[in-house]
């Protein structure tokens, strides 16, 4: 489903080039949850933003189900992002004048599905959000609002999900819904890859991998 080519990705910094991401290769295949375990500033988001076509590498390849997001043009890549990759991350991103179903349905702008109210519903039902369902994001938990971020991922039916930091800021409970939110989403032929600087993820996943400075160990 992912598959990561020799990536490098450098910036130029104001007095030297720093480079991010150093020549890593990984690949995550259907019914897997990856992930990716490193310290403040080692390149997880530099990486997790390359993989999902968000930021161009300065060298290697990024395939998603077979296709080069980065060889498309900037309007048929962000179709193609809406379509096939959910990003949930740590700040969540959720609109704050809409009420969590508004902000489950904001992916429904870019692609229009059939039955899409209906599915975010269920979305919601599932994550135990129907009391909080005409909520704006002021009067969510923390848990809550994470939540509802994993409900709007989901809402497209996307084929990766791609998650920064997603249980960094909950407690123990809350961090164990997401996390179990996502190995269902894997085992149910979906293919996940998360990046995180703890250790509460590995029970949950199929595979980890340890990123510093830019490399895999």
């Amino acid at each position: 489903m992912l598959s990561i080519e020799k990536l490098s990705k450098v910036f130029q910094g104001p007095k030297e080039i720093i480079r991010a991401l150093d020549g890593i290769s990984l690949s995550v295949e259907v019914n897997e949850f990856v992930v990716i375990q490193g310290p403040s500033g080692s390149g997880k988001t530099t990486l997790l933003l390359s993989a999902g076509g968000l930021l161009a590498p300065s060298d290697g390849n990024i395939i998603i189900d077979n296709q080069n997001p980065y060889q498309m043009s900037s309007d048929n890549r962000a179709r193609f992002r809406a379509s096939n990759i959910g990003f949930v991350f740590q700040q969540f991103y959720l609109v704050p004048y809409l009420s969590v179903l508004e902000n489950v349905l904001v992916p429904s702008l870019a692609i229009s599905q059939p039955n899409l109210r209906e599915r975010a519903e269920k979305l919601i039902s599932h994550f135990n959000l129907t009391d909080r369902i005409s909520h704006v994001p002021g009067e969510l938990s923390t848990g809550e609002r994470q939540r509802t971020a994993m409900a709007r991922a989901l809402l497209n039916n996307p084929k990766l999900l791609l998650a920064d930091e997603p249980v960094g800021n909950l407690d123990n409970e809350n961090a164990d819904i997401v996390l179990c939110a996502l190995k269902e989403f894997a085992d149910s032929d979906g293919a996940v890859l998360m990046v995180t600087h703890g250790d509460r993820a590995e029970k949950y996943a199929h595979k980890t991998i340890q990123l510093k400075n830019g490399k895999l160990l």
